[in-house]
């Protein structure tokens, strides 16, 4: 019984653990689950821009973002991120996508979210040993534009993709394994030959359409589907965009979750960034040298109130990609 006891303690101080630590990294609730690797935003490009970014994506990030924005790459990229987290707990993720011709675009990724080590102490002070926790998820993508098949000339303007998810984790001395699926859309509405609409760029993400579903012990872990809704506007030229999205949790019955978005181009090279996500402000900053772009966020958690205790301070990531190969129309 009291083993039992102190396994229950190790488990829920790894998890809240982990929850605080992705907490620290996007500072967003989701919906009566453990808050794990699913939860996080990839990438300092989107971070810069509040989140608001499901229409706008169109690099190796889609595949976390909206898989149907795959068929925006045209070379072959690969990506980065490394972020610490909280209490020695780190973030890591690296993605590659390959255009395949006119057949489509196919990606995968890897994403990695450690606690760290972890010491035990019993009620009466006793060591219990070093813990640890970690969840990893490997995805593949696949993308295509229904401009390859003989539809409505309306429906061309769709790019449409899905993503498989394969989630492994570790939590003490229990182990889960899960699948799951997303979905996403793109839309750009030129076969319309509407004027007004010509600069306009539509997203859907269907996060969790197959919901993974992990047990560690007597603790369940539950991923409820969302959506999330975008558009992108792009004026002056295309060197300024700006970005709205808006989220529904299906589990949770709240209102909306919006976020908003602007990304300024300079001179080809650089990328300036702002947004606001509920709470929290964020600002970017994005460098382009040929073939290769690094992009840096700072989010100010819990910018826009004056709850001292609700402040989680500032957040940094940094984001690479690299595109290389021949260029696919």
């Amino acid at each position: 019984m009291k083993k039992q006891f102190y396994k229950k303690i190790v488990i829920s101080s790894l998890l809240c653990i982990l929850l605080i630590s992705i907490q620290y990294a996007q500072s967003i609730g989701r919906g009566g689950t453990t808050l794990t690797v699913l939860d996080m935003e990839y990438g300092a490009q989107p971070l810069g821009m509040g989140g608001a970014y499901v229409a706008a994506v169109d690099d190796v990030m889609s595949v976390q973002w909206n898989p149907g924005a795959l068929m925006q790459i045209h070379q072959q990229e690969i990506g980065a991120i490394y972020q610490n987290l909280f209490a020695g707990s780190s973030f890591y993720h690296a993605g590659y996508a390959y255009p395949w011709y006119r057949h489509g675009v196919a990606a995968t990724s890897i994403s990695y979210v450690t606690s760290g080590n972890i010491i035990g102490i019993g009620l009466n002070q006793e060591s219990l040993g070093s813990y640890s926790a970690y969840q990893a998820v490997w995805t593949v993508a696949f993308a295509q534009s229904l401009s390859l098949y003989q539809v409505q000339p309306w429906l061309r303007d769709f790019d449409i993709g899905a993503a498989l998810k394969l989630i492994n984790g570790h939590i003490y001395e229990y182990d889960a394994v899960s699948i799951g699926m997303d979905a996403g859309i793109r839309w750009e509405p030129h076969s319309l030959n509407v004027q007004f609409l010509k600069d306009f760029v539509f997203g859907l993400r269907i996060k969790h359409i197959i919901p993974p579903f992990a047990k560690y012990g007597e603790t369940r872990e539950f991923y409820p589907l969302n959506t999330q809704l975008g558009i992108s506007y792009r004026v002056l030229y295309d060197t300024l965009i700006l970005n709205a999205d808006v989220g529904i949790n299906w589990f949770r019955r709240e209102l909306p979750n919006p976020r908003f978005g602007v990304e300024y181009f300079v001179y080809d090279v650089l990328k300036i960034r702002a947004g606001i996500k509920e709470k929290n402000l964020a600002f970017g900053l994005g460098l382009l040298i040929e073939d290769f772009q690094v992009d840096y966020a700072l989010v100010w958690h819990n910018s826009l109130t004056r709850a001292e205790n609700d402040n989680l301070g500032l957040m940094h990531q940094i984001t690479a990609v690299y595109r290389f190969g021949d260029i696919i129309p």
